[in-house]
């Protein structure tokens, strides 16, 4: 039987065209059923798969009044999914921004998240430069992952480097989320790349990578987050 996966899809700044031809370097439809959802309110009506991948902003688009994904209960029924029926869930890039300091798919699934603001256009020029005082967030550089310990995650994977944004990750004070790589770049110098945690009966993986597509061309990055799927949906290789 095959794995079902949850994947959400499209925003704003992050649309579902931009992913979807990607679909198949992260997943082999041969041991998977790929659901892939623009309106995460379907999930209610749905029991829990054995993975939920969200590429997606926190709301469809910021630059107007949307349902942000972490004020609906929607969201807490998956941080529960995690939590309490063994799913698992992989955060990537804009997945990974925006979680409320107190959301439990901040605090207890992801144990982590990327700093929640928005850079202006002033900060990401100044941070492209790599000047002083700009913020590591929303930096568009040359980004290195170098690879950190051992981890299924990490099987195959080398340091590598793409042209991306690089966010800036905090993990929660204790959190005991093990990081298996960090982003290194003149812009904005180094920050976490890519964490996982065993999460209550579930597992959670969280990468800070894939907003250029440029980035997601590389086999390193599609390897990356194809091993993130496996692994948090305990699929075999």
């Amino acid at each position: 039987m095959k794995k079902m996966a949850f994947v959400f899809l499209d925003d704003f700044i992050h649309s579902s065209k931009q992913i979807l031809p990607f679909l198949p370097r992260y997943f082999d439809y041969s041991k998977w059923q790929v659901c892939v959802l623009k309106n995460w309110d379907s999930v209610c009506m749905m029991t829990a798969p054995d993975v939920i991948v969200n590429f997606r902003d926190a709301q469809f688009n910021w630059r107007q009044e949307t349902d942000n994904f972490y004020e609906s209960d929607i969201s807490c029924q998956i941080a529960q999914f995690v939590l309490r029926e063994g799913c698992g869930y992989v955060a990537v890039h804009a997945g990974t921004s925006m979680i409320p300091r107190d959301h439990p798919l901040r605090t207890q699934v992801l144990k982590g998240s990327a700093v929640s603001y928005k850079g202006n256009l002033m900060e990401n020029l100044l941070a492209d430069k790599g000047l002083p005082g700009a913020s590591p967030f929303n930096a568009f550089a040359d980004v290195t992952f170098v690879p950190e310990g051992e981890h299924p995650i990490l099987e195959g994977i080398s340091e590598f480097t793409v042209r991306d944004e690089q966010y800036r990750v905090e993990l929660e004070n204790g959190s005991d989320a093990a990081v298996l790589g960090r982003l290194v770049s003149d812009a904005a110098g180094s920050s976490i790349g890519a964490w996982a945690s065993e999460s209550g009966k579930g597992r959670a993986a969280g990468i800070a990578l894939g907003h250029l597509s440029g980035s997601r061309e590389h086999v390193m990055e599609q390897r990356l987050i194809a091993n993130a799927i496996r692994w948090a949906g305990r699929a075999e290789p």
